[in-house]
């Protein structure tokens, strides 16, 4: 990652945008009604967004997300630690914020900080992500 990435990631992650986004998603995990409304305002987000080479790249990874934060909601899916869950439930609540440390009404500027942690958290999810991916597979397989 350069060194702008890593300051503007460095920035987000310290600003009280992405610390109330963290707040909040602890209690979103015990509101799975609340948890689904977010995944909608997620998926509308990413699919209202133009194409564009960058996008293109992160969004069927924001809807493999998506997909595992509603079996995990649903109680389906649980092999994903504590923490993973609430970090990128935090990212997409600061995703769908249209206040945080980039305004998305600042042309082009509002969504790359937006961008940013999305891609940060889901590359730190890795493995796990994987994992749900091959789960999600199987159960496809299987009915």
């Amino acid at each position: 990652m350069d060194t702008k990435k890593t300051n503007l990631l460095e920035q987000i992650l310290a600003s009280v945008f992405y610390k109330k986004a963290q707040g909040k998603a602890g209690k979103m995990m015990q509101d799975s009604s609340g948890l689904l409304n977010l995944l909608k305002s997620v998926f509308n987000k990413i699919n209202g967004e133009g194409g564009g080479s960058s996008l293109d790249g992160i969004r069927a990874k924001v809807t493999s997300v998506v997909s595992l934060i509603k079996n995990y909601a649903s109680g389906e899916y649980r092999d994903i630690s504590a923490g993973s869950i609430i970090s990128v439930v935090a990212a997409l609540i600061y995703f769908v914020s249209p206040i945080d440390f980039i305004p998305d009404f600042i042309p082009m500027l509002g969504f790359a900080d937006d961008l940013a942690l999305l891609t940060f958290v889901i590359s730190k999810l890795g493995d796990e992500l994987e994992k749900f991916q091959l789960w999600e597979m199987n159960k496809d397989l299987n009915n």
